[in-house]
């Protein structure tokens, strides 16, 4: 009942996102009341790796979308679909049930967003975790905080760990410049080499000289103007995450069909 599909088809690959499934499939169980499966007599194991597990929001309607992201990011049929660890789960859980942040769901890396704290951006913000989302990466931004002490040590650390870095260079009102912290961050991000994307309301040519080799996004702050700016974002993403994985396997040296054979100097 809580064996993964990798498990049934016999996969010699087993590993820790297999005991996430199963943990999923216990989180379904105690919010419906249900199994997620149902079988007449005789286990069939080409169903369960065959078959993907409904969502929670088909038997609860009540369950929260986000919450019901989370246990379908346990569920997933894929092993590369779901959670790639147990610390991303309790992280996003955690988020969610007491940061009152929305849920990444199964993430492959982050996306650090600079942008300004002000209220007219939430809604960018929320279009920029929905396209991040869609290609597997978690939208990060800097907490609200009081007390500054260490906070440029941690943007350090989460730019440097992050696979893309997306500076909102839009004008906050009466100002006539990008914020000045947004602006710290990209050109630290551009100085250690990370993948740049600059976001901006305004013609390129508005922007400092420096920035204009730097790929440009503009976009208008309305709700069609946020649906282009996710068809014209989603892509440059997806470009990035693939460019990435083919330099690193490409990084990875091929493993040799025929192995030399090994020098015995008792022999000589």
């Amino acid at each position: 009942m809580y064996m993964a599909p990798e498990q049934a088809m016999g996969n010699d690959k087993v590993d820790h996102r297999s005991d996430l499934f199963g943990l999923g499939v216990t989180c379904f169980e105690a919010l419906t009341g249900l199994r997620p499966r149902q079988f007449d007599g005789e286990l069939n194991l080409d169903r369960i790796s065959r078959e993907p597990i409904a969502a929670v929001a088909d038997s609860r309607r009540d369950v929260p979308k986000e919450l019901n992201q989370i246990i379908c990011s346990l569920t997933a049929l894929s092993k590369s679909d779901r959670y790639s660890s147990a610390q991303q789960f309790v992280s996003d859980l955690e988020n969610y049930r007491y940061g009152g942040r929305r849920p990444h769901g199964a993430t492959t890396g982050n996306a650090f967003i600079a942008m300004p704290f002000q209220r007219r951006f939430d809604s960018l913000f929320d279009c920029l975790q929905d396209t991040c989302s869609s290609s597997k990466l978690a939208a990060m931004r800097v907490d609200r905080v009081l007390d500054s002490t260490g906070v440029w040590q941690q943007i350090d650390q989460d730019i440097r760990e992050a696979t893309v870095v997306i500076a909102v260079f839009t004008r906050p009102k009466m100002s006539r410049s990008p914020n000045a912290n947004v602006l710290t961050e990209a050109a630290h991000a551009r100085a250690i080499g990370k993948p740049l994307i600059v976001l901006t309301t305004d013609p390129a040519e508005k922007l400092p000289f420096d920035w204009r080799h730097v790929p440009i996004v503009r976009y208008r702050p309305t709700s069609n103007g946020l649906n282009q700016l996710t068809l014209e974002l989603g892509p440059r993403l997806r470009h990035l995450l693939r460019s990435k994985d083919e330099v690193a396997s490409k990084e990875i040296p091929p493993v040799p069909t025929e192995l030399p054979p090994v020098w015995d100097d008792t022999r000589a």
